[in-house]
């Protein structure tokens, strides 16, 4: 599945695309977003594999948009304005559709969109997570997170080593933004990378000497996970 997100200052422009995406399998559409602010708020906290994006937007346009990401996604420029092609390609955009476009024109990005993802190699050492710390951007490396604590409205991210981090945000944020096939919510206030984790009882998970609760809720799904 392909996560989305499509920017754009003309609202019906925004409509075709989601439109677009509804007749189109393997495309999930995250939000729509007429702020280019409003859209960077979000991508810094949600992963996005696409953006479909228009260049002319007030305040900030597409290019500078795309150049402010510290990790951009694919992108595929959505515009009326054929004269940025030549900009948009030099910072590795998927493609470049011209207003209006066809559904059969979208179709034929999105396939290059897929060669593009399914060239991303996957046999890099260490993946990465990108989290707000006081109005800026950490990088956390996922290998290194043994387990997540909720506290209120922040995280309190336990990593190796016995160090901590505390970052703003819900255990909700941490479970969509990071792999799902390393971490499992095991408790109300705990998220456990299962890479760490040595041995599973009835009530609690361990790693290594740490011990962390596990509620009933979750049990069946942390031992199936577990294997």
């Amino acid at each position: 599945m392909i996560r989305t997100v499509a920017i754009d200052n003309e609202k019906l422009s925004l409509d075709i695309v989601e439109l677009y995406c509804k007749k189109t399998a393997h495309i999930d559409l995250l939000a729509k977003f007429t702020s280019p602010q409003e859209a960077q708020e979000f991508l810094t906290e949600h992963r996005v594999d696409l953006l479909f994006l228009d260049i002319h937007m007030p305040h900030q346009n597409g290019i500078e948009l795309l150049k402010s990401l510290s990790q951009p996604p694919q992108v595929i420029f959505t515009t009326g304005h054929p004269e940025f092609a030549v900009e948009a390609f030099d910072l590795n955009a998927v493609d470049y559709l011209l207003k209006p476009f066809s559904y059969a024109r979208f179709v034929q990005a999105l396939e290059k969109t897929n060669q593009q993802l399914n060239r991303i190699d996957t046999s890099a050492p260490s993946e990465s997570w990108y989290v707000r710390v006081n109005h800026e951007t950490l990088k956390i490396d996922i290998e290194n997170i043994l387990y997540i604590e909720a506290l209120d409205n922040y995280l309190k991210v336990h990593l190796t080593g016995r160090k901590v981090t505390i970052i703003r945000g819900t255990m909700g944020m941490a479970l969509e933004t990071l792999p799902s096939d390393l971490f499992t919510r095991v408790h109300r206030s705990y998220i456990v990378n299962l890479k760490w984790v040595t041995r599973v009882k009835k009530r609690e998970v361990y790693i290594g000497d740490i011990k962390v609760p596990l509620s009933r809720t979750f049990q069946e799904e942390v031992f199936k996970a577990f294997g």
